[in-house]
């Protein structure tokens, strides 16, 4: 009985490896870039932003959610440093210029779909929960929306918690491979260090490539 569970994991392990390989060879870098298109049209009702300030991020995106080599061997930090595979993706600009929109264009890709979360709803819900646990639902990959417009610390019955700080802290501790987290913000680490405190910034310093966003605030445009 043992020697048949066993093979029974193995012939599992062998159609998840073999699935895993489907997924890949078919979201490739260009069907999710073809997704992310669509959805901006057909989901969002507006084209996509494919400006010169937009493409370092649309591309960095891409290639990351397809998992495809060139994210770090054809990208580079504004240092000129390759991006590494093992860390995460942030993603910075100003107000209005579109991080948000870029991720949620393709976050129902087939190979990494994404559990989008906005840390006003995490504050919101620690505040009256005291706590919040994260269910992504059985999604790889999970996006936290506008980090730092929330306040960083909130009071439940008296008790002071700082939900962002702690999760950033736990998953350093635990791991060092961050590339299953997106997180979009409008601050870099000066502003980051003092929304979260210099550890939590430096701590973000080592789990993320880093992408900034130039372009135009878009929504300042509309009114």
């Amino acid at each position: 009985r043992e020697a048949w569970q066993q093979a029974q994991r193995e012939a599992e392990r062998a159609r998840e490896i073999e699935r895993v390989k489907e997924l890949r060879s078919y979201w490739t870098y260009s069907r999710i870039y073809k997704l992310m298109k669509y959805n901006s049209v057909h989901k969002f009702g507006k084209e996509l932003d494919e400006t010169p300030e937009n493409l370092p991020a649309i591309k960095a995106l891409c290639f990351f959610l397809a998992r495809d080599d060139r994210f770090f061997t054809e990208l580079k930090d504004k240092n000129g440093k390759p991006y590494d595979p093992l860390k995460g993706l942030l993603i910075r600009g100003n107000s209005g210029t579109g991080k948000t929109h870029l991720v949620r264009c393709c976050e129902d890709n087939g190979l990494n779909p994404i559990h989008t979360l906005t840390m006003l709803d995490i504050t919101d819900r620690v505040s009256e929960d005291g706590k919040y646990s994260i269910q992504n639902q059985g999604k790889p990959l999970i996006y936290f929306d506008d980090v730092g417009t929330e306040e960083a610390s909130v009071k439940h019955y008296g008790t002071t918690i700082l939900w962002f700080k702690n999760y950033i802290e736990s998953v350093y501790h635990k791991t060092k491979c961050f590339n299953h987290i997106i997180i979009t913000t409008n601050l870099n680490f000066s502003g980051l260090e003092k929304q979260y405190g210099f550890r939590v910034a430096s701590r973000m310093r080592e789990m993320f490539n880093v992408v900034d966003l130039t372009g135009k605030d878009y929504r300042n445009q509309k009114k």
